[in-house]
């Protein structure tokens, strides 16, 4: 098993950090649905565990989306407009307020 001061070192969560708590977790939840089986008295645990799994890969998503708006108001990214959905990514190209900020603010210094 992974000691837990691997996991969790002192210092800010980076996504790395973040990818490798929640991939252990969703090993674990897998490893406890292949324990219990299809056995019909572990119905209900087997439904929270399923959800945990999605609860992670929503945890995924988000924290992708508050690094990106960081990176944004950080000037050094400009974030892109995504769809997820059924397996699949598509990035529509950026999002439209955070260019019109970033054309503002180059356009700002351009005329200092």
């Amino acid at each position: 098993m992974t000691n837990s001061s691997d996991l969790f070192p002192d210092r800010p969560l980076e996504q790395s950090a973040v990818e490798t708590r929640l991939r252990v977790i969703d090993e674990q939840v897998e490893q406890l649905l292949e324990a219990i089986g299809s056995d019909e008295q572990f119905r209900e645990p087997r439904r929270h565990l399923r959800e945990i799994r999605t609860e992670c890969l929503s945890v995924r998503h988000h924290f992708e989306l508050a690094l990106e708006r960081a990176r944004a108001e950080d000037g050094t990214d400009i974030p892109a407009v995504v769809s997820r959905g059924n397996g699949s990514r598509t990035i529509m190209g950026p999002d439209p307020v955070a260019f019109e900020r970033v054309v503002h603010s180059s356009s700002d210094t351009d005329d200092e």
